[in-house]
């Protein structure tokens, strides 16, 4: 059927048989004046009536891991109205439509996941709108919509391993620890971390921590067994009461309602710091070179009885107690303690402490100072001269500059292998010598009841 409908000005009202497709029309203008009717001009496709849905009430918005998950219940409409089949939902760029059934009850609930980590960025707020869609013509249609806002947000992300290190207190104290500390060791993601979770065992596997339920909006989770609570604004920790020598495993996680996220697993060992030195065993001074006697250290006992690798020691004058020399670096025992030229001829004390080898070096404290006794250096300035030679008799003259005698119990010279011209103890000397006597100057130093001895010959 046709109908004509009469208008004296734009935009004109035609009536239909009716809302919704199945009473489209076709529709053509025709222009009339005086001069009567202009040919007709139609619209390319048919037409039709009906009445837009309300916006509907959006219920809910949760963030996703790059998305976000909507809710929203059917509004009332028109009873003329062709009903709603669909819903077209946008988050940010991202559209999405969802299909429901044409006799859904009013107050029907619908959620929708809208997920595209490519264009929506966790810890972003987007825009978010819900329409709901019926059979409407769409070219001539502006939908009624719903909008709010929300944040996609995903699992704590996991920047770096955590630190963790086991403590280096002297051997039995009892103070065994590994301090751990997790600052910016992870990200929110999008939502704020609200607790931390540390594991540490010497043996065992980490457990798993998990969150259930995120997808379906209704996010569940339960601390993983065998850990330690931390609030979020908590990023390190000591661990106490832990046993020496044992290497601790440890997993830190972070939990911000969306995931759990474990650390790289770290370790760390308490390691003993030696006693301090108790007492040492010692060489008497013993030839090393030529005119030199030194004094070994041999051993050292410590007040916890561990073991030591090495040791580090310090010369100190036995009566001034002032140091003699720096510390010397670790070494391995025996060791020579007087070696270096400026301790011989004084009273001296030594300073130890011990030392182990780990994964760092690691020395107990100080002795107090241990007498070791006196070192002994005969290396005075000596010239010796001779004149005439076999078959006749020769003449051999020896100077020296006296040393100081400092700690040594007695120092003596003595000229002797020939015939003697003069006192043999005072420089110079003179010797008639002729084969086989042996012309020489006898050095002597007395420590005690020890004697050491040097000879100087042409």
């Amino acid at each position: 059927a046709t109908t004509t409908t009469s208008c004296s000005s734009s935009p004109c009202t035609v009536p239909t048989p009716g809302n919704g497709p199945d009473n489209r029309v076709r529709v053509s203008v025709v222009a009339v004046n005086a001069q009567g009717p202009s040919a007709p001009t139609a619209l390319a496709e048919a037409v039709w009536s009906d009445l837009i849905p309300p916006a509907p009430t959006i219920v809910g918005v949760s963030p996703l891991d790059g998305g976000l998950r909507i809710g929203w219940s059917k509004p009332a409409q028109d009873s003329a109205a062709s009903p709603i089949r669909s819903y077209r939902i946008t988050v940010g760029s991202v559209a999405r439509t969802l299909t429901v059934a044409a006799d859904d009850a009013v107050g029907t609930v619908y959620w929708l996941n809208v997920v595209d980590a490519g264009a929506l960025s966790n810890g972003t707020s987007y825009s978010v709108s819900v329409s709901a869609r019926n059979d409407s013509f769409e070219p001539l249609t502006t939908w009624n919509a719903a909008t709010t806002s929300g944040v996609p947000a995903g699992a704590p992300l996991s920047l770096a391993a955590p630190s963790a290190v086991g403590s280096t207190t002297e051997s039995g104290s009892g103070d065994n620890s590994v301090a751990v500390s997790w600052d910016g060791a992870f990200a929110s993601n999008g939502q704020s971390i609200t607790a931390y979770y540390l594991w540490i065992d010497s043996s065992g596997t980490a457990p798993a921590c998990t969150v259930t339920g995120v997808e379906s909006g209704a996010p569940a989770h339960t601390p993983p067994s065998g850990v330690t609570q931390f609030a979020a604004s908590t990023t390190s920790t000591v661990v106490e009461g832990l046993a020496v020598d044992t290497t601790y495993r440890v997993v830190v996680y972070a939990y911000n309602g969306q995931g759990c996220t474990a650390s790289a697993e770290v370790t760390a060992t308490p390691r003993p710091r030696p006693t301090a030195v108790s007492g040492i065993t010692t060489t008497n001074p013993e030839a090393v070179d030529t005119g030199r006697w030194d004094i070994r250290l041999t051993g050292v006992s410590t007040a916890g009885g561990d073991p030591v690798d090495s040791v580090q020691y310090q010369l100190v004058d036995a009566v001034s107690l002032e140091p003699i020399g720096g510390a010397s670096a670790p070494t391995a025992l025996p060791t020579l303690l007087t070696s270096d030229g400026l301790q011989y001829g004084r009273d001296l004390a030594v300073e130890v402490r011990g030392c182990r080898q780990y994964e760092e070096l690691l020395c107990g404290a100080w002795s107090s100072p241990i007498a070791i006794g006196v070192a002994v250096r005969i290396d005075p300035s000596v010239t010796i001269t001779e004149t005439g030679g076999p078959p006749d008799d020769r003449l051999v003259e020896i100077t020296w500059t006296p040393m100081d005698a400092g700690a040594y119990s007695s120092v003596s010279y003595e000229c002797t292998g020939g015939t003697v011209q003069g006192d043999p103890a005072t420089s110079p000397c003179t010797i008639a010598a002729a084969p086989p006597d042996d012309p020489r100057l006898v050095i002597t130093v007395t420590v005690g009841s020890f004697t050491y001895t040097r000879e100087y010959r042409p």
